[in-house]
């Protein structure tokens, strides 16, 4: 990720910001667990500048990395406030009406899927969503980032409906859309980024309106240096004739099967 080009294209939604000059930015991360969406979000607030973006977090769960230092933590070193809305388990009623609803309408998918969504609408996305207007009224947000895609943060968008904040949609796996989704995202998002021109035409061919949608790609910051070669060496216990090498694809599919 590139944050200082996608920090410009949330900027660009021109809201009034504070008496400090600052847009106020609540950050929903709704994911279960560390991963590159999660390292991305943490170089974004690492440089992220302070004076004209206030940032607030918001997750579902305080996960941890392997170093088992929390999400939390992390973002309590540099300084970012964090809040956390805690996640009750899928009560009883939800899981035995979903597997009944499975069986009586087997042969139909669409209605299958509709009436599973009812269901978790009314015992997590509902209550999730009054809990994140609370947050979005409370700290007089501008603007609410969401760090996932669009059918994943149904909640973010029933929290902003009616209230004065400008959404904005960060896209970084091709999404499944349906058409209720598709309604949702047109009417309520000020931006759609997608990390690469294949997820914005996803996006577009999805019925999402192509000028929500602008590409920031994600990538490696030219200007970073590179990791010294010698103690990278030494602290893997390699010496210079070990053939040493790096990947920055994920290989957890591959290792799973």
């Amino acid at each position: 990720m590139l944050p200082c080009t996608e920090m410009r294209e949330v900027y660009a939604v021109e809201m009034h910001d504070d008496a400090k000059g600052r847009l106020k930015i609540l950050l929903l991360d709704n994911g279960k667990e560390w991963g590159g969406g999660t390292n991305s979000l943490l170089e974004l607030l690492k440089r992220i500048d302070r004076s004209r973006f206030d940032i607030t977090c918001c997750f579902y769960h305080n996960y941890q990395r392997d170093n088992e230092e929390t999400i939390g933590d992390v973002l309590s070193a540099i300084g970012i406030p964090t809040r956390f809305i805690a996640q009750r388990r899928q009560p009883l009623w939800a899981k035995i009406s979903k597997e009944i609803l499975r069986g009586l309408l087997l042969f139909h998918a669409h209605w299958r899927q509709r009436a599973v969504q009812a269901i978790d609408h009314v015992w997590r996305i509902a209550p999730n969503a009054r809990q994140l207007a609370a947050l979005l009224r409370a700290g007089n947000f501008h603007l609410l980032y969401m760090n996932n895609q669009p059918s994943s943060n149904v909640e973010g968008y029933s929290a902003a409906e009616g209230l004065p904040v400008a959404v904005v949609q960060h896209c970084r796996i091709e999404p499944v859309l349906d058409p209720h989704i598709v309604a949702r995202v047109n009417r309520g998002a000020r931006s759609v980024i997608a990390v690469s021109e294949g997820v914005r035409q996803t996006l577009i061919h999805g019925g999402i309106r192509p000028a929500l949608c602008q590409t920031v790609f994600n990538g490696i910051d030219i200007h970073q240096p590179l990791p010294d070669g010698a103690r990278l060496r030494q602290s893997l216990g390699a010496d210079a004739g070990t053939f040493l090498f790096g990947s920055i694809v994920g290989w957890q599919s591959f290792l799973d099967s």
